[in-house]
This record gives structure tokens, sequence and C-alpha cells, in this order.
């Protein structure tokens, strides 16, 4: 088994009313001293007593007593007390299943890396609220990676799938722009520091009614409206793609429409994405210019949704979704448009 990054032993003064034989954090001497493992949650705290001149050091990880433990609401190992031997800072033997929530009994005794470096991965997430330690990407998405604290070489880097450049004297990742699983790695003096993110393409888009028009002469036969379009799920960011949408024919023809429904063609130009996955410009969704005499009639535009790389490192064009167009006339020369949830409605 191996760890997403390896385990960073952590050692500090131990708990006020411990007794220190000497009053330092400094493993290399003497007394009570608090243990714990970078990133790792446990109910139990431990304390290990260190004595000088141990080399390798040996020691004993001895808990908390239980009614402390369980008036702070944690839980308590049946074993209470688990050893370890630590040589040269190498690794070190996890004995309790309290040590870590993904543990199961299998893993048990597994000896893990205790390194001096932590690996922070910051994804970059302008104007939106996602968390920037999250390990789920959209596609195409940038993460910011460093070695903590800095070490005096420089780090090798690489992925499974995705790159890697330089930004402003940082590593930067950026994923692929297909829906992956991907492992980042820093190798630095002979350890590997990991982080596996899930790469996810967009599922589908939004559209939300913005203002209807007001410009369509009375009498005449026709509605529109501008709709806001946001690109689905808003778990990831979306801001290095470009968006389009497709050219199509109309289907599902009937009526007044016959003979006369035209092919959806939109603008070429590809849009921006914004931070909050928002496409950047509205979206015009009408039907216009329909002349008198009126009857029933319907036809849609099953239009497909695509994006792309918005910096050009990879060339597909890829289509994600569909978004159906819905227009309908009645006798009176009422029209309806929809798309997706935005609706408008106008009579002459």
């Amino acid at each position: 088994m191996s760890l997403h990054k390896p385990l960073l032993l952590i050692f500090e003064a131990s708990k006020p009313g411990w007794v220190n034989a000497v009053d330092t954090n400094d493993i290399g001497l003497g007394g009570w001293v608090k243990l714990h493992y970078l990133g790792v949650k446990s109910p139990l705290e431990s304390c290990v007593w260190v004595e000088e001149g141990m080399e390798p050091e040996e020691f004993t990880m001895e808990w908390e007593s239980a009614v402390r433990v369980i008036e702070a609401g944690g839980r308590f190992s049946a074993s209470g007390r688990a050893s370890a031997v630590v040589e040269s800072g190498s690794v070190l033997c996890i004995q309790d299943n309290l040590s870590h929530p993904e543990f199961d009994e299998e893993y048990l005794g597994d000896e893990y890396a205790i390194t001096e470096h932590s690996l922070v991965h910051e994804v970059v997430t302008p104007g939106t609220t996602l968390p920037t330690d999250r390990t789920e990407l959209g596609v195409c998405e940038t993460v910011h990676m460093y070695l903590d604290p800095p070490p005096d070489g420089t780090p090798a880097w690489s992925a499974t799938s995705g790159y890697f450049e330089a930004v402003e004297g940082l590593p930067c990742y950026h994923a692929c722009d297909t829906e992956d699983v991907t492992t980042v790695t820093a190798t630095y003096d002979g350890y590997e520091y990991q982080v596996e993110y899930s790469v996810i393409e967009p599922s589908g888009v939004r559209f939300t009614k913005q203002f209807e028009w007001d410009t369509i002469p009375a009498g005449e036969a026709g509605a529109g409206m501008n709709t806001m379009i946001d690109i689905l799920p808003d778990t990831a960011s979306f801001i290095n793609v470009r968006f389009k949408e497709g050219v199509v024919n109309p289907s599902d023809v009937t009526g007044y429409f016959v003979g006369i429904a035209r092919p959806h063609d939109p603008d070429e130009e590809w849009r921006p994405v914004f931070g909050g996955n928002m496409v950047a410009a509205s979206d015009k969704c009408f039907a216009t210019n329909l002349p008198p005499p009126w009857q029933d009639g319907h036809f849609q535009w099953n239009i497909p949704l695509m994006y792309r790389d918005a910096r050009g490192h990879y060339s597909g064009v890829h289509t994600f979704a569909t978004a159906i167009q819905h227009v309908y006339i009645e006798p009176d020369g009422t029209v309806e448009v929809r798309k997706g949830d935005a609706i408008v409605r106008r009579s002459p």
C-alpha cells in the first residue's frame, strides 16, 4: 500500500501537566514529547519518552489514560500501547488502527515513509469559493505545487497524465482535457510525494433566463430572450476551457414550421468560461419574423455542446452534452421558446 503523500512525523512540546525531563521539543533530548502525524486525524494523542544517546532512537508510544480520552469525546484503543523503532527518520511501523481512518486491519504493521517535507497542492480557482486543496479537478485545471519546507534542491515532477510548466517560479500541473484518474509525483532525495486527482469533464449546462425581448413589434408573431449559461457540475472549475454550441438541423418539425424551420447556426467564436463556470456572453434564444396565417406548429434543435482546451496544448474538440431548444406556435400567433429550463412566451 502507498499513501497519497508520505506521513510527516511531527514532534512538539508535550501537553501541560505532563512532566518533562527537559523543557524542549527536540526529539534528540530527553523527556515526554508529543507525537502526531501531519494530515492524519486520530481521536487519540500520544507522547513519547526519549532518552539521550539512543541510536537508533527507540521509544514506546503511550496513549493518554482512558478516562481523559473519554472526557475528550474520543475513543480508547484496547491495546493501549504500541511500540516502534525509528531508524534515521526513514520508516515507522504503524501499529494502531485508529491512527488513520482509511487504514483497514489488513494494513496494520505496514511501513510508511517518514519524510522531512510535505507536498502542498493548491488548485488555482479565481472567482470561485471552491477549496484549493480538493482532489477533483475540471479538465485543464491548474494546480500550484511545492514541497514544504522548501528543499535545498529541486524536486523532479511527473504525472501519469497532464503536464507541468513553471508559472512565476512555481511548478504548475495542468490537468488533461478528458476524464481521467492521474497521480502527480514529486521525487526528492529518494522519496516520492504523491497526490491522486480525479479529472472530470463537463456533464451539462444550466440555462437561466436573464431578460425577455421587448423589441418585437406589436402584432408580429415571435418571442426572444437572453439566457446565462453555466457549465456543470459546480464541484470543479472549467475556467481553462472554451465553450461552443454546434450546428444542427431542425427535428420533429410539424404544422406551421414545415418547410420554414432553419438549422441552428451559432457563432463560430469559442467563448471563454469565467471562474464560476459561467460562459462569457449571454445566449440569444428566439423565433421571430413569423408571418400569418398561423397554425399549430413545433420544431426543435438538439444542439451539441462542445469544449476545448483554452491554452491550445490539446487540440481535441469534445462534445459533452446536448441542449434541446423547442419552438412552438399557436393559431393566434402566440410563440413559445424553451431552452433547458428557460422559457419565454409572447402573443402578437
